[in-house]
C-alpha cells in the first residue's frame, strides 16, 4: 500500500510539473504541414506578415510562416488573434490606460501597466504585481482588466520573468531582477503602500509566493491562480503572517487541486488568512466575475451578493409597479368624478 502511496504522489508531482509550464492556451501541440510536431508558447503572430514567433521548451524562440502549420494551427492563430482583438476593444470600453516601463541596467525589465478610468494622478490605488508563466506581460495584463476597472486597482504585468523549471542560476538572476525592478514600480505607479499584492497564473503564482518571502516589503496578500508552493523544498521559507491569500482553481486543476489542503494549512500556521476559489475550467485563468470575487476578498472588501440584489430589484420593481397603479386609479377616481359634477 505504501508503494501505491509512493507512486501515486510522485504522478501527482509530475502531473503537476507538467501543467505549471503549460499556464494558459498559449502553450499547445503544433503540428507543421511536413508533419512534424512539437510542443511551443505562442508568442506573438503579426496577421498582416504572417509571422509566428513561438518558444520551444521555454528557452529556445523559433519563427515559422502561419501556413507552415495545419489547418487546424492556422484556425486558432486567427482565434488567437481575434481574442487579442477582443481585449483590447474591451480597454477601449472601459476606458482604462495601458503604459509601458523600462528599468535599465544589464538586468534591465519591460512592465506593463493597467490604471483604471476615471482616476486622478495622484489617486493611490491598491496594486497588484502579477506575473505570467512564460513572461508574455501585456497579454496577462489585459486578461485582468475588467477586474482591475471594477475593484479600482491598479495592475502590473512584468516581462521577462518567466518559468525556468527551477533552474537555481536563472532564478537567482530573476529574483535579484525583481529586486532592482521592484522600487521603479513603486515609484512610477501611484498605489497605497499598505495594500500591494503580488501574484500569477500557474509558475507565476508559484513564484510570487516565493518573492514574498525573498524580497523585503509589507505585502498584502498573494492571488494564487492554479499554483502552488512548490512541495516540500519550499515548505521552510520564511512566509510573513497576516497575508491574505486566494487560492483560485479551476476544478478540473488535479494538480493545482491537489496542493491545497497541505499549502493552506502551511500558510494558516505561518499566521495567514486564507480562502479557496473554485470555477468552471481546468489549469487556467478564472472568468472575470471570479478574479473580481477575489481581488474584492483580498482587499477586505464586503462580497457583493448579485443574486441578493436581483432579489431586492424584483421586490423594488414590484413595488413601484404597485405605487404606480395606485397612482393611475387615483387619477381615474378623481377625473370620473370632476367629469360627473360637470354633467
Amino acid at each position: 500500500m505504501a508503494t501505491v502511496n509512493r507512486w501515486f504522489y510522485i504522478l501527482i508531482v509530475l502531473a503537476l510539473l507538467s501543467v505549471t509550464c503549460r499556464a494558459n492556451t498559449n502553450v499547445r501541440n503544433w503540428k507543421l504541414q511536413t508533419g512534424e510536431s512539437f510542443s511551443a508558447e505562442l508568442m506573438s503572430y503579426e496577421e498582416s506578415t504572417g509571422v509566428v514567433h513561438l518558444r520551444i521548451d521555454e528557452s529556445v524562440d523559433r519563427e515559422f510562416q502561419s501556413k507552415s502549420f495545419s489547418l487546424p494551427d492556422q484556425a486558432w492563430l486567427k482565434e488567437w488573434k481575434h481574442i487579442a482583438d477582443e481585449m483590447e476593444a474591451l480597454r477601449k470600453k472601459l476606458g482604462g490606460t495601458v503604459s509601458f516601463h523600462q528599468s535599465t541596467g544589464p538586468l534591465g525589465t519591460g512592465f506593463y501597466v493597467y490604471r483604471p478610468s476615471k482616476t486622478k494622478p495622484d489617486q493611490k490605488l491598491p496594486l497588484f504585481i502579477l506575473f505570467e508563466p512564460g513572461g508574455n506581460a501585456r497579454r496577462f495584463l489585459m486578461r485582468f482588466i475588467e477586474a482591475a476597472e471594477s475593484t479600482r486597482c491598479s495592475i502590473v504585468c512584468c516581462d521577462t520573468f518567466r518559468n525556468t523549471k527551477d533552474n537555481p542560476d536563472i532564478e537567482a538572476e530573476m529574483l535579484e531582477r525583481f529586486r532592482l525592478l521592484l522600487p521603479l514600480i513603486e515609484k512610477t505607479v501611484t498605489h497605497d503602500p499598505q495594500q500591494v499584492f503580488l501574484g500569477g497564473a500557474s509558475g507565476g503564482a508559484w513564484r510570487a509566493y516565493h518573492y514574498v518571502t525573498q524580497v523585503s516589503r509589507p505585502w498584502a496578500g498573494i492571488f494564487a491562480n492554479g499554483g502552488w508552493l512548490g512541495g516540500w523544498k519550499y515548505y521552510n521559507l520564511p512566509y510573513p503572517p497576516k497575508l491574505r491569500v486566494a487560492m483560485v482553481n479551476g476544478d478540473r486543476d488535479i494538480g493545482a487541486n491537489h496542493w491545497v489542503d497541505t499549502d493552506s494549512d502551511l500558510l494558516t500556521k505561518c499566521g495567514d488568512t486564507v480562502t479557496v476559489m473554485s470555477f468552471e475550467g481546468a489549469h487556467q485563468i478564472p472568468p472575470a466575475s471570479v478574479q473580481i470575487k477575489a481581488f474584492n476578498w483580498l482587499l477586505g472588501r464586503p462580497e457583493v451578493n448579485p443574486d441578493g440584489w436581483k432579489k431586492w430589484q424584483s421586490y423594488l420593481v414590484g413595488f413601484l409597479s404597485l405605487v404606480a397603479c395606485a397612482v393611475v386609479w387615483a387619477c381615474t377616481l378623481r377625473f370620473r368624478a370632476k367629469y360627473s359634477k360637470q354633467r
